[in-house]
Formats: C-alpha cells, structure tokens, sequence
C-alpha cells in the first residue's frame, strides 16, 4: 500500500487531511519541524518525519519511498521579516525535493 507524505498535520488544514487518509486505511508519514508536536499523530498509526521544509536534503529524506504529497507553507508570524525570501527558499527546496523522488502526487497549499 502506498504511503502518503502531509506536512502541517500539528495545524489545522494538515491535521484534517491526515486524519482523513488515516481514517481511509492509508498509511500516512506526517513531516513536522518538531516530533515533540507529533506524539498524536505516532498513537494514531503514522510514521513521523522531522523535516525542515527550507532544507532539499531533508525533503528528499521526508518524501523518499511515498506516492504522493499534501505540501503547504507554514505561517510565519505577523512581524516576521522576510517572509517573501524564507517563502522562496521552503518552495524552491520541495521543487528540487520532489523532483529528486518517485512521487506521483502532490498537493501543494500555499
């Protein structure tokens, strides 16, 4: 069976579609920035991943052996700067990840 890759799934929009391919049966790598957050998601049957989503190396880590992805860029808080470079580098960095797997699918949220 083929496994699913969801990055944000510690948030709102990721946390519902991994519990929805959960609930379908499907296995599910969730990719957080920390495993602490992620305890959840370990209880309830899926593998987990930490991964920097401005890092290519730990992309390709995240996403190697799955069929397809749910993507998204986190938010940054309100008074951060530069948020238009540090959103580049996350997109640019899955680009090349992405690029560098046999994933089939992905779903990206921005």
């Amino acid at each position: 069976m083929a496994e699913y890759v969801v990055a944000g799934a510690t948030g709102h929009v990721g946390s519902v579609v991994a519990q929805t391919l959960l609930d379908s049966g499907r296995k599910v790598r969730v990719i957080v920035r920390d495993t602490h957050k992620a305890e959840r998601w370990k209880k309830r049957g899926a593998h987990v991943g930490q991964v920097d989503l401005s890092n290519v190396h730990d992309l390709l880590n995240g996403l190697r052996g799955t069929e397809a992805a749910f993507l998204l860029l986190p938010p940054f808080p309100p008074n951060t700067s530069g948020v238009r470079g540090k959103a580049k580098k996350m997109i640019d960095a899955m680009v090349h990840a992405i690029a560098g797997t046999d994933v089939k699918h992905v779903v990206f949220l921005s």
